[in-house]
């Protein structure tokens, strides 16, 4: 493959409660042909347990990844990652929470990881290019009104601005979407969202002022209007919840911005709205898969493909994108074995 990408794979490699039967390796490395869709397995890291959740640090060409423990407090993994994918790990750190769900690379050279039990964010510094020790740990505080799912605050996410002056943290069992200053010199402000939402990832729209909200619990979009002035998310309308406890997982924006993909692991499929100038989402269709919990997908630069992992179905599934649009093309899906996938991520372009 000429134009290949790298393409990194988060897989479960042990069972826990909401995933009893977890095979994968570690973080698997393939490589990705934009101009086919098509996926070639390379290498795979399997020292570390349950890696959930990817992000790539641009600056130092490094990944980080959150591994997920139910039982007790999980860990952040640095690890180097060469030109063909190759990952040699650096360093890692305690947690400070269980069920560690989502790390994000922050732009003053720190790293969030939220931890759904406990409710709780730590913050990491980068120094010398290494990760050290958490500098700030914080404990949300709330509850919702499904009394099973939203007894008490649970982290799910962290995402920065678009202009990287806050970072905002979906708290599925407050339904709040708490909103911190990258500075760090104020308490977080949590901005409530609807009711039962159970507000799990978010995405800012690429040109307007706006933040779209999913909701583990509903299904549901919420669309929020973003104060550029202070950082305030205040909700503008939400689409139909899809059903009751619909466990959706993740949410991307198409690089046109004329649609919005949302993944939903009951049914299993992948929702599309599409979406007007003003960045309302309207007319909706399901894209359903042949293979069962849809968990987290990606959708390539250039807006041909949509990439999602199918946890139980223990497959990538590949669907071709009109790039105009954003909307399915007639490409036949693609099936890529892979055991118990959970996240995805491409590699920037090599500098």
């Amino acid at each position: 493959m000429t134009s290949e990408r790298i393409l990194l794979v988060g897989t479960y490699t042990r069972p826990e409660v909401h995933v009893p039967d977890a095979c994968g390796e570690g973080i698997v490395t393939c490589a990705f042909d934009p101009a086919n869709g098509h996926i070639e397995r390379r290498t795979a890291f399997t020292g570390i347990p349950n890696p959930s959740y990817l992000a790539f640090d641009p600056e130092n060409r490094h990944v980080l990844a959150a591994s997920e423990n139910i039982r007790s407090e999980g860990s952040v993994w640095q690890f180097s990652c060469a030109a063909d994918g190759m990952l040699e790990p650096i360093f890692r750190q305690n947690s400070h929470g269980r069920a560690t769900c989502h790390v994000a690379v922050l732009p003053n050279r720190q790293v969030a990881a939220a931890a759904y039990f406990g409710g709780c964010l730590a913050v990491f510094p980068i120094e010398n290019g290494v990760l050290s020790a958490a500098s700030r740990v914080f404990h949300y505080q709330g509850t919702g009104p499904n009394s099973t799912r939203q007894e008490a605050s649970h982290a799910h996410q962290t995402v920065v601005s678009p202009d990287a002056r806050w970072f905002y943290v979906c708290d599925l069992g407050a339904d709040r979407v708490w909103q911190h200053d990258i500075r760090a010199i104020e308490d977080p402000l949590g901005h409530p969202m609807p009711p039962g939402l159970g507000p799990r990832h978010l995405v800012f729209h690429p040109e307007l002022p706006l933040a779209y909200v999913l909701g583990e619990l509903t299904g549901s979009v919420a669309v929020c209007r973003w104060d550029t002035g202070n950082g305030t998310l205040s909700v503008v309308t939400s689409t139909p919840d899809v059903e009751k406890d619909a466990s959706a997982a993740a949410i991307r924006i198409h690089p046109s911005a004329r649609t919005l993909w949302i993944s939903l692991r009951k049914h299993p499929a992948l929702r599309v709205y599409q979406i007007d100038t003003a960045g309302t989402p309207g007319t909706s269709a399901d894209v359903p898969l042949p293979a069962g919990e849809p968990r987290d997908f990606i959708i390539s630069p250039d807006g041909r493909w949509l990439l999602t992992a199918t946890q139980q179905g223990n497959e990538i599934v590949v669907i071709g994108l009109d790039p105009a649009t954003g909307l399915p093309d007639n490409t036949p899906h693609r099936p890529f074995s892979i055991n118990t996938p959970v996240c995805l991520i491409l590699a920037p372009d090599k500098p």
